[in-house]
């Protein structure tokens, strides 16, 4: 409050307003010395009409003021405060009708990566290939029983796979044609070493016989894929490596995308059980037991999230805690406290189920109107009686402007009434 203005406290009726301060007495006053001249020689310099100028201006000031001036008051008033608790059951509904107004995110993410082999397995294959068997030996048909036995050149033996009958020979002229037959052969053994270019075959079966320099093979193409090494190879441990790590980034990469879908300007809140996440998909580029040393793996998450605000807990915390206070009560609402639990949380349904615990102070309303016209043109004094006599009034305070003004205005409308609830 300005200097210049009166301030009275409204007090209980067993306090007394303590006495305005005296004013001060003239004869208190402290008077300006008179300047010294410096030099003899100086004129004086009289200051007395100064001060009088001054006060006559005062006074003008003053004057004007009471004619022109129109005063005002200014009366702050405390009320009687109670507090007031409930416990009520809402439910929150994103894209629904509900007590409260929720919202819903969902979110799609793909999560790949290579991983390496973690073991190797003894790969063995026996060479294989086409030789062509020659009956140089007989015109008729000469007949090879399956597992015939063929040996290379540089002394590698080979299997047939089945039974075969090489034509016999014929003639041409005076020249013998060779009767002839494709038959598959694999190697006896294992291994690279059986890897072979175009080599010729003997018999070693027909061996101390007549035919056994007329009965050969050879092959025009190479005998290839034996092989006896170790190789890298998936396992069932590397599959679920992979599913382990991906699954959990997948879901990680979902639970932070619905946090950055939620608006930022606004008090939203998301709580743990209302974050479903799920693991849709898992593909692997690659099976337990292929030789690979390294495969690609990828999954797939979905997640949802509902949320709401708090702002809109609160408003319907303050709205339910108006429909049940009585009439004439009025909602502290800087007061207004508001804790909540979940009860259910049913994704399916977008629908979360709260119980709020709320607390707020009241009072009761003050006709401001009527009170104008109660406390205009009064003094200090009358109006603290008047103010001492409502219940709903704790503490009170008058000012009146300007500072020589003793009475409120008769006009209403220059009295402003502050409810102050600090």
């Amino acid at each position: 409050m300005s200097q210049n203005k009166k301030v009275f406290d409204v007090v209980p009726p067993q306090r007394e307003i303590s006495p305005a301060a005296p004013k001060p007495r003239k004869e208190d006053a402290v008077r300006p010395e008179k300047p010294k001249p410096s030099l003899p020689a100086a004129p004086r310099v009289s200051f007395k009409k100064t001060p009088l100028f001054i006060i006559g201006g005062i006074i003008l000031v003053m004057l004007l003021g009471w004619i022109f001036i129109e005063p005002k008051a200014e009366v702050e008033i405390w009320p009687v405060k109670e507090e007031i608790s409930e416990s009520v059951k809402a439910t929150v509904y994103a894209g629904g009708s509900g007590d409260i107004t929720g919202e819903a995110f969902e979110v799609v993410k793909f999560v790949s990566d290579q991983f390496d082999s973690s073991s190797t397995k003894l790969k063995t294959e026996k060479a294989s290939g086409v030789i062509t068997v020659y009956n140089a030996y007989s015109t008729n048909i000469q007949s090879l029983v399956a597992n015939t036995r063929f040996v290379s050149g540089d002394g590698k033996l080979f299997r047939s796979l089945e039974r075969v009958n090489i034509p016999g020979a014929h003639y041409e002229g005076s020249k013998l044609v060779p009767g002839t037959v494709e038959v598959e052969v694999v190697a006896d053994q294992a291994g690279d070493e059986y890897n072979i270019g175009p080599s010729t075959f003997s018999l070693p079966g027909l061996a101390g016989t007549a035919a056994y320099t007329s009965i050969y093979a050879k092959s025009s193409e190479s005998i290839a894929g034996g092989v006896s090494r170790e190789v890298p190879q998936i396992t069932q441990e590397d599959i679920e490596r992979a599913r382990s790590e991906l699954t959990a980034r997948a879901l990680e990469e979902s639970k932070a995308a619905l946090e950055k879908m939620v608006p930022s300007e606004g008090d939203y809140v998301i709580l743990e059980g209302a974050i479903d996440l799920e693991i849709v998909n898992f593909e692997t580029i690659g099976e337990v037991g292929e030789e690979l040393s390294d495969f690609w793996a990828e999954a797939e998450s979905e997640g949802k999230a509902m949320v709401f605000q708090k702002s809109e807990v609160r408003e319907f915390a303050k709205n339910y805690l108006m429909s049940v206070i009585s009439s004439g009560q009025l909602l502290h609402e800087d007061s207004l406290q508001v804790e909540y639990t979940v009860e259910e949380v049913v994704m399916d349904e977008n629908r979360i189920e709260l119980t709020l615990e709320i607390s707020c102070q009241t009072y009761q309303e003050i006709d401001k109107s009527n009170l104008k016209e109660t406390v205009k043109d009064k003094n200090p004094e009358a109006i603290t009686r008047i103010l001492r006599d409502y219940p709903q009034v704790s503490k009170a305070k008058v000012d009146l402007w300007p500072f020589w003004v003793e009475r409120s205005p008769k006009d209403a409308e220059r009295i402003n009434i502050e409810i102050r609830l600090d």
